[in-house]
């Protein structure tokens, strides 16, 4: 895809996001430079704050990265935000991450060996219409705020 393309549609995507509410005081842009977002997510049942770096290169012909990262953009492990299901996030020993965001629409869950497309059939082009970028921040936003990512 053209860099510029690729770059007119995230922006897009994100003030789509914008336009939807989806940014507010517990999570919003700290930094916004195409191909990355970093975007501060509170917790609303722990005293953290959490820093998600969304990186959308060559996207869309690869879905979306997200990774927690420190305040200035480095990727850290810990502490890593929980489910309030109980649930761990899975571990991703193959991309040597211990864990990461399980989740429909992110790179690392299609490279997940539960997730493989060429076990499930599910890839990412199966996706990718249901899920675009501003969907996916959408339910960040939402998962945060109601205390189901903490």
């Amino acid at each position: 895809m053209n860099t510029e393309l690729a770059r007119a549609i995230v922006a897009e995507q994100i003030e789509s996001a914008v336009a939807l509410g989806v940014f507010h005081d517990g999570f919003e842009i700290v930094k916004r430079e195409y191909p990355l977002l970093i975007v501060r997510a509170k917790s609303v049942k722990r005293d953290l704050e959490f820093y998600l770096r969304f990186d959308l290169t060559g996207y869309d012909a690869v879905p979306v990265q997200v990774r927690l990262v420190n305040a200035d953009g480095l990727e850290i492990f810990d502490p890593f935000p929980q489910r309030a299901d109980g649930g761990q996030w899975a571990n991703h020993g193959p991309a040597n991450l211990p864990r990461f965001f399980c989740m429909s629409g992110t790179r690392d869950y299609y490279t997940h060996q539960s997730h493989l497309p060429q076990m499930t059939g599910v890839s990412w082009e199966t996706h990718r219409k249901d899920l675009p970028f501003q969907r996916l921040l959408q339910e960040f936003s939402r998962r945060f705020a109601s205390g189901e990512m903490y």
